[in-house]
């Protein structure tokens, strides 16, 4: 793959004069969109089924839902969760998180 030229600022700055436009440059937005890629990226789904997801073709096959839940108790939830799902053969499963909610006052 060829790597991308980037153009100098002298290039910039008579692509200015000429047009008269201050566009942002591209290279200035790729940090943005390259932190998106790694984002969706993390999540452990590869873009084939994200893409079979997003479009209805494909479901979890278990769900959980941490809201409300501390982080202790969260955190025993997910790992039940997931012992459970491992050992049933699920290979697709939905963890829904939220804040978390405050600890309980003594």
């Amino acid at each position: 793959m060829r790597k991308k030229r980037v153009a100098t600022e002298e290039e910039r700055a008579l692509f200015v004069e000429q047009f008269k436009e201050t566009r942002p440059h591209v290279a200035e937005a790729k940090p943005e969109s390259r932190a998106r890629k790694v984002a969706s990226k993390s999540a452990g789904v590869d873009g084939n089924t994200a893409d079979r997801l997003r479009r209805g073709l494909l479901e979890p096959q278990a769900k959980l839902d941490l809201h409300g839940m501390t982080e202790a108790s969260a955190h025993r939830a997910l790992v039940t969760f997931l012992r459970g799902a491992q050992s049933r053969g699920h290979r697709l499963v939905l963890v829904v998180t939220g804040k978390g909610a405050p600890p309980a006052p003594d």
